[in-house]
């Protein structure tokens, strides 16, 4: 569990897993709405909003998997993590409902070697979206007490590299 002091690893490894999530949906053509990173006396917690109404089973596996793909295939290992409501768990717990029993094990398996594939693919990407995030980052404090992150819209868009359908997107 986290102290109420954040580290600049605890920091860096939430960025990488809210990168991985966002970098990975966009290459699947799913639209990301918002990252989300918040730190306080509980902990540090991310978000990525990802708009998943036209995501088949494979692709929300695949997404929710590339946070930890991207923490282990970059810095070599996951931060320890904390469950939230709406946490990573449940919402694969949701995904692999809509799926026949004999087909989950498959779908897990398929999704994390995907999400490890498209990020050691899309590295360079998942690497900048997570400077982009720390580079938006609001600490007060000693030893960043409180820490508020949020990147949507263009700047969003412009960090996952798809600058020429953001307009479309936000029309959507």
């Amino acid at each position: 569990m986290f102290d109420h002091h954040h580290t600049a690893t605890d920091l860096w490894s939430i960025a990488l897993h809210q990168a991985g999530h966002a970098t990975v949906a966009s290459r699947l053509g799913l639209p990301v709405l918002s990252i989300d990173i918040r730190g306080g006396s509980d902990g540090l917690d991310g978000w990525c909003r990802v708009d998943y109404s036209r995501a088949r089973p494979s692709g929300w596996v695949t997404v929710l998997m590339s946070g930890w793909a991207a923490e282990e295939a970059i810095s070599g290992a996951r931060a320890e993590s904390r469950p939230h409501v709406g946490s990573e768990t449940d919402v694969i717990a949701e995904a692999l409902a809509k799926v026949s029993a004999g087909e989950r094990q498959l779908l897990i398996a398929t999704a994390t070697q995907q999400a490890q594939r498209l990020v050691r693919l899309h590295r360079g990407v998942v690497i900048g979206l997570a400077q982009v995030l720390l580079d938006e980052a609001v600490m007060t404090g000693s030893e960043w007490d409180t820490v508020i992150i949020r990147l949507d819209g263009e700047r969003l868009f412009e960090a996952l590299g798809d600058a020429a359908t953001a307009i479309l997107r936000k029309a959507i």
